[in-house]
């Protein structure tokens, strides 16, 4: 149970050095100090915003995920995904999100409901990740990927997806938290500024 005050949890920035930067990604050094008096030198990784969108449609009487499947460097591993990518300096979220959706699957949405905002690493990491509930999907184009982008698009039965039969699914962090807000909307329709405002009105637990 919370008391109410986490002053005491709290390191306060002192000084932040940049250490190296890389394609919109910045590494710093920021040395901190706690309620105690101690010091310490941590790791701040200033990204830029992420987004992902949640796209179900209806095909030949079954229900779908429109996906994404493409190979991840880190991992070194094929991964199916919600559609998504990064959010250009100066573009809105959703703005973003309805790009990257369209650029890598060929699919249009007619509108997008913000269901869930997370840090993917708040340890170290300054970004968010964006998802969004698509409405009225249709395939309207080729997919536009960008130069260095290799990417399928594909229709994935939603079942697959929500009981975790796909193995290249579930070892995505941020494509997890999607489907918990997804699964979340779901059981309480509440948008992200819904629950937000919920939050709010009920206070800390």
């Amino acid at each position: 149970m919370s008391t109410g005050n986490d002053d005491h949890l709290i390191w306060t920035e002192k000084v932040r050095r940049k250490v190296i930067g890389f394609r919109g990604y910045d590494i710093y050094r920021s040395r901190r100090r706690d309620a105690r008096g101690r010091k310490a030198d941590f790791t701040i990784v200033d990204a830029p915003e992420w987004c992902n969108v949640v796209a179900p449609v209806s095909f030949q009487g079954e229900e779908l995920f429109v996906m994404a499947r493409q190979f991840r460097h880190a991992s070194q591993s094929i991964t199916i995904e919600f559609p998504g990518g990064v959010v250009d300096v100066g573009e809105e979220p959703m703005a973003a999100a309805l790009r990257e959706f369209e650029e890598e699957t060929g699919y249009r949405a007619d509108s997008l409901d913000l269901i869930g905002v997370t840090f993917p690493n708040p340890a170290i990491m300054t970004n968010r990740a964006w998802t969004y509930l698509a409405r009225g999907v249709v395939r309207r184009s080729e997919q536009s990927l960008d130069e260095h982008e290799l990417l399928d698009a594909e229709l994935v039965p939603i079942r697959e997806i929500r009981e975790l039969i796909r193995d290249n699914f579930h070892t995505h962090s941020i494509m997890m938290c999607a489907l918990q807000w997804y699964e979340q909307y779901l059981r309480d329709g509440l948008t992200y500024p819904e629950r937000e405002a919920r939050w709010k009105t009920n206070g800390p637990m």
